[in-house]
């Protein structure tokens, strides 16, 4: 936990923001997601910010067949 507040604490704030941004925009457009999750690592989001992001867009699977 404390790299991961570190690496918060050394990341461009507005890089990490616009590329999490550029994520969501991309998965709203049905685009490659690819080169915006580069990016978006690029500028040190980590892997929980980008899967929220992306939950945001797709939301979560709920299985409804009741098994």
């Amino acid at each position: 936990m404390e790299r991961a507040r570190a690496v918060r604490a050394s990341r461009s704030a507005s890089d990490w923001e616009t590329s999490l941004a550029d994520v969501a925009k991309a998965a709203r457009a049905s685009d490659n997601l690819v080169p915006p999750i580069i990016a978006a690592v690029t500028a040190k989001a980590t892997l929980g910010e980008i899967a929220d992001t992306l939950r945001d867009v797709f939301g979560t699977y709920e299985d409804t067949s009741g098994a």
